[in-house]
């Protein structure tokens, strides 16, 4: 609650300040609150659990961009968020190069491109749903990047063409299925591709990043497999190497009807990265003042299994070694869910809208107070009702 008291202050604060920036530079923002609620005792969902809660995604911004020279500027944004699971502070500040209407440059701490919704993920205003599909999106594990970008576009006769490439580097705190890390991330780096014609638009991308995911308890264990000859078994606890991700995207609209659809993949051989697949589908209908949408969304990942070459019933220390190696894979089991969405938004004026979207969710939804993530075979069903007010000036 005292993060949402800041948030209403800070809204207040800015609209105040707004009109008092010098004509070189410009103000702009956006906000949201938004509550939710899972209807199921013990469990939880994207942080909702049995008790409406409205602490999990509320959040406000605000963004000032900076004219330098006629080719250069600087972009600076900060973000106050209500969850605990996500720092607030600075998330974007760069110098852009606009070498000409084609060709732009930037520098400095970016939004990391993997989907189409990536740089505005937390511009609610700007897409029907609540929330992008959390099936698709919930892998955005290094939304940020400290690096570079280069974007080139060019039209040819009916179609317009977009080109993007990054690299950098990513040194933050992640949640992985609600647990933090501090991985160090090198070498990310990256290619997006649009093209856009008449109502359509298309989007494919591929990722790589270097990853060193040291933990030092999973890290003592795999130096002492090794140690004791079990070299299979320490190599699966592995927490150094590359990580890939393929995204590919397709979005129609028109003044009537709008359509959505989004896939993705995350391969890597790291222990707290599983194999993931994620994908969405949306229909939706206008109405003006209204908008009317359902999407299905589904999401299946695995980690590596656990190698069984600690022999058993030898001595009472090799059962212990094996029974904690294999505790390792039973806490990262994986909590796959798929969802179908009804959503309803309500223009009230031209930069607020209000939302309500009702899911229901089957699949392995994790436990509200848990030690261990569940087993694939807990299979359950639930509904969740989120409700939310996004604006932007």
């Amino acid at each position: 609650m005292k993060k949402l008291f800041l948030l209403v202050i800070a809204l207040i604060s800015m609209h105040t300040y707004a009109d008092q920036l010098s004509n070189d530079f410009t103000i702009s923002g956006f906000g949201r609150v938004v509550g939710g609620q899972l209807f199921k005792n013990d469990y939880q969902y994207n942080g909702y659990t049995n008790e409406f809660d409205f602490g999990q995604e509320s959040l406000f911004s605000v963004q000032i961009d900076g004219k330098i020279t006629d080719k250069i500027s600087a972009t600076g944004q900060l973000l106050l968020h209500a969850s605990d699971s996500r720092r607030s502070g600075v998330e974007w500040a760069y110098l852009s190069y606009h070498h000409n209407d084609n060709l732009h440059f930037k520098l400095g701490k970016l939004r990391t491109p993997f989907f189409n919704y990536s740089d505005v993920m937390d511009v609610g205003f700007v897409y029907p749903w609540i929330n992008p599909p959390n099936q698709v999106y919930s892998e955005y594990v290094f939304s940020t990047f400290e690096g570079a970008n280069v974007t080139y576009n060019v039209s040819l006769g009916d179609n317009n063409y977009f080109l993007e490439g990054y690299w950098g580097r990513f040194d933050d705190s992640v949640f992985v299925e609600g647990e933090e890390f501090n991985p160090k991330v090198k070498n990310l780096r990256g290619m997006v591709f649009n093209l856009e014609r008449d109502n359509l638009s298309y989007r494919l991308s591929y990722h790589v990043a270097h990853v060193n995911s040291f933990q030092k308890g999973i890290d003592d264990l795999s130096q002492q497999l090794a140690g004791l000859g079990f070299a299979k078994s320490a190599k699966s606890l592995v927490s150094i190497g590359n990580v890939h991700a393929v995204q590919a995207g397709v979005s129609y609209h028109s003044l009537d009807y709008f359509a959505r659809a989004e896939w993705m993949r995350i391969d890597s051989d790291l222990l707290i990265f599983p194999e993931t697949q994620g994908y969405y589908a949306t229909l939706g209908y206008n109405f003006t003042p209204f908008a009317v949408h359902f999407t299905f969304a589904n999401h299946d990942s695995s980690f590596g299994e656990s190698v069984q070459e600690i022999p058993l019933g030898i001595a009472p220390e090799l059962n212990m070694l094996s029974a904690v190696y294999n505790s390792v894979f039973d806490y990262l089991s994986t909590s796959d869910v798929k969802s179908y969405t009804l959503g309803l938004r309500y223009d009230i004026q031209t930069n607020i809208a209000l939302k309500a979207d009702i899911s229901w969710l089957e699949g392995c939804l994790p436990e509200e107070h848990r030690s261990v993530q569940p087993a694939a075979d807990m299979y359950n069903q639930a509904a969740m009702l989120q409700l939310g007010v996004e604006w932007i000036f």
